[in-house]
């Protein structure tokens, strides 16, 4: 009975989970049919709620913005909008900041989280999975002597929280793992590992 129970339990909690995210994002994306008259509402119009309407709204939103902000008379407007942002003080700070960070995160010519690293944290002989960054910047650079990187490391099983460090090269080691396979490896706390990969060794 208990392993029939077991059996049970680990096919039901990663349905109930991810049914359970899913409705989340899609009940928070819902939210963007406050945007329309009440007149066009899915409810209004055809009697029932359509659960998803809104997601569908959001993404057609996304969309079109990304279409308009691709053509010259967009980048325009971009820069129109980010100007008029600028001029206010409590809200260019806050715009800039989550922009940079977003920018640096989702355009495709970013290097953020594209290499997974083995670093020692928190302490020496005890490892942990990172993520590459970039390098240091700023006045800081001025105070670190040698060659240092910027690396993310991510908390278990939540990776969007953790710990910003900056380290030294040498005491990095570049993993041959994917971001995907590393984040897998991080929310799972190590139960789901990678398949381990052959390293090439040439002679020179």
């Amino acid at each position: 009975m208990k392993r029939y129970f077991i059996t049970g339990l680990l096919i039901w909690v990663p349905l109930v989970i991810t049914g359970w995210v899913l409705s989340f994002i899609v009940s928070t994306l819902d939210q963007s049919l406050r945007l329309l008259p009440e007149a066009v509402h899915p409810q209004t119009l055809f009697g029932i709620a359509i659960p998803g309407a809104g997601a569908l709204l959001t993404l057609v939103m996304i969309l079109l913005t990304g279409l308009l902000a691709a053509n010259f008379i967009g980048q325009k407007l971009v820069v129109w909008w980010e100007m008029l942002l600028a001029r206010i003080p409590v809200v260019n700070s806050v715009y800039n900041s989550v922009k940079q960070v977003s920018d640096t995160l989702f355009s495709s010519s970013g290097n953020a989280f594209r290499k997974a690293l083995l670093v020692q944290y928190p302490r020496e002989g005890s490892w942990t999975i990172a993520f590459l960054t970039g390098k240091p910047g700023g006045d800081v650079v001025n105070h670190l002597d040698g060659d240092y990187v910027s690396v993310y490391v991510p908390t278990t099983p939540n990776p969007t929280s953790g710990f910003f460090l900056m380290m030294p090269r040498r005491d990095v080691v570049e993993l041959d793992m994917t971001v995907d396979e590393a984040l897998k490896y991080i929310i799972s706390m190590g139960v789901v590992a990678p398949p381990p990969h052959t390293r090439v060794i040439t002679n020179t």
